[in-house]
């Protein structure tokens, strides 16, 4: 289970904050970047044409060369996000030492309850067990999306031949439970006529004809 950057801010606004031990808790931190391939473009002969409107509304560039200006610019935006970040937590978890655990860095769970990042360990079946003594537990499942159009004939479409194989598989079955029935029903007939062959061998009479009186 992970539970970091992102999934920690979300989990960071608990009363009380539980993660299995072997959880992956933290990274309380910004990272981001961009391919440049401006040098592939020129030796390929490709010219790009990009055009902006303010100052800093492409700060890391792509098809043209970074400069200085820009980089700077975009450190400053990851650093606002950052700050941002770390307020988020300090105000959900406010004996946390902010600066401390706001590297980046992710840890076990075993070792995020030493920093004061999770107040407890404990899987969430475990959790579940311990509460089904005093609450009720409800399974809750996501209802499925309401199929139209195209999605709904098709549907459709799948549900009726699954219908027809199951009719048919069904008509089957009865066939040979009716073959079954009828076999069973003509072996003491074919066993008479063996009987009655077997009798007129052994007289010396032909099975058509009746034995001389």
């Amino acid at each position: 289970l992970v539970a970091a950057s992102g999934g920690y801010m979300m989990a960071c606004v608990a009363d009380k904050l539980l993660a299995a031990p072997f959880a992956y808790v933290g990274s309380i931190g910004v990272v981001g970047g961009s391919p440049n391939v401006h040098k592939v473009l020129e030796r390929a002969g490709v010219e790009v044409v990009q055009r902006t409107s303010g100052r800093f509304k492409r700060s890391l560039q792509q098809f043209e060369p970074n400069t200085p200006e820009g980089l700077q610019k975009y450190q400053e935006e990851i650093d606002a996000i950052h700050a941002a970040f770390k307020g988020h937590v300090s105000t959900n978890r406010p004996s946390l030492d902010i600066e401390a655990v706001a590297t980046g860095e992710s840890w076990l769970a075993l070792h995020a309850l030493e920093q004061g990042l999770v107040d407890g360990l404990c899987t969430a079946d475990a959790y579940l067990r311990t509460r089904s003594a005093d609450a009720a537990v409800l399974l809750v499942r996501a209802k499925p999306p309401r199929r139209t159009g195209l999605a709904a004939l098709l549907s459709r479409g799948v549900e009726g031949a699954a219908s027809a194989a199951a009719a048919l598989a069904e008509l089957a079955g009865a066939g040979r439970g009716l073959a079954s029935q009828l076999s069973s029903r003509l072996r003491p007939s074919a066993s008479l006529a063996g009987q009655g062959l077997a009798s007129g061998a052994a007289s010396g009479a032909s099975p058509t004809e009746a034995p001389p009186s």
